[in-house]
């Protein structure tokens, strides 16, 4: 019987160790793209902010729309995040769909209910009846 309970025992935290590797491999992929997409989004502004700073930085069309577009990816870094998480992470996906889920389908709260309060602190025979 010891023995039969044991072997279960091992069983189940050899599967629990294959979810905890697998859930480290996830969060360690999802933590390097999110990194990669910081670096690839950055790189390029920083890189000009260096130029200006410590080169001669030429000004003409092409180098304006190169920061433009610089800024641009800069800032867009942050709509990326969010999209990373939505592919990367079932958990993040099941928490959009909760906030952002649509209340058309779903039956109205009742209109009116009430509620009873007994204020026997305040006074010794009243009672109270409150709409919401």
């Amino acid at each position: 019987m010891w023995l039969s309970v044991l072997y279960h025992l091992h069983k189940k935290m050899k599967n629990m160790s294959k979810k905890s590797e697998r859930s480290k491999r996830k969060t360690a992929q999802t933590v390097l793209l999110v990194v990669a997409a910081f670096l690839i989004c950055w790189m390029p502004h920083h890189i000009i902010a260096m130029w200006v700073e410590f080169g001669k930085f030429p000004l003409n069309d092409a180098s304006f729309a190169f920061r433009i577009i610089s800024h641009c990816l800069a800032y867009g870094n942050s709509c990326v995040n969010p999209i990373l998480y939505a592919f990367l992470s079932e958990n993040f996906r099941k928490a959009c769909q909760q906030v952002f889920a649509c209340h058309f389908f779903y039956p109205p709260p009742p209109v009116e209910k009430v509620v009873r309060i007994r204020l026997e602190n305040f006074t010794s025979t009243t009672h109270s009846t409150t709409n919401i």
